[in-house]
């Protein structure tokens, strides 16, 4: 989730090239959520979210509440599956791993 669009590109770049990873962008933390609430519950395949790369700063909610919200999700959808036990197995949780343009060692 990065609401900078100049700093996806090179992200993006790097995914692609080095491990042939697709990323979409959440301009937003509350729009985040909604991506990986929606993401979480798809049936139809097996390509997932696997990781979460947050800003920390971004508005209407910020990386921090925004990863809060994300893990309240996938402690709720792995205590109470809602799918078939077959389909929970090809299921993991993803990690959130910050991204930020923050430089001092007390924002860090």
């Amino acid at each position: 989730m990065e609401d900078n669009l100049y700093n996806v590109v090179p992200v993006k770049m790097i995914l692609r090239q080095t491990y042939d990873l697709t990323l979409e962008r959440a301009s937003n933390g509350l729009e985040g959520i909604q991506m990986f609430k929606k993401d979480l519950l798809k049936t139809c395949c097996d390509v997932r979210y696997q990781i979460v790369l947050m800003d920390i700063n971004m508005p209407v909610m910020n990386g921090i509440d925004s990863a809060k919200g994300i893990n309240a999700i996938q402690d709720d959808f792995f205590s109470n599956p809602p799918l078939p036990p077959a389909q929970m197995l090809k299921r993991s949780r993803a990690p959130i791993l910050a991204m930020t343009a923050f430089s001092n060692k007390k924002t860090v």
